[in-house]
């Protein structure tokens, strides 16, 4: 993955260039995420599927800032969409539970 290091010391407050051993691992999860979301188009099978993985993944990304209680400006910014995606899935998934058929 690129690493960028405005993330780092913007979002993640980490100055040194030994913070950003988390940051590949944070891009895969966001790479895999896209591309189990991208085999719904040819699978629609998999929307459920894709919709848990990627409510839990942005819902713990969310619930991790949130409870840092010191966050920056940056890392609210970066906390507002993760909340927002994993609220549309939860209320796609618990819809789901009510639809008929």
């Amino acid at each position: 993955m690129v690493r960028r290091p405005v993330g780092r010391e913007s979002i993640f407050g980490v100055r040194d260039k030994g913070g950003s051993e988390h940051r590949p691992e944070l891009g895969f999860g966001n790479l895999s995420i896209g591309l189990l979301v991208a085999c719904v188009l040819f699978n629609p099978g998999w929307i459920t599927p894709a919709a848990v993985a990627s409510g839990l993944f942005y819902g713990l990304a969310g619930a991790q800032h949130l409870m840092k209680g010191d966050r920056n400006t940056n890392e609210t910014i970066a906390m507002v969409p993760d909340l927002l995606v994993f609220l549309v899935l939860a209320v796609f998934l618990v819809a789901l539970l009510f639809l008929p058929g």
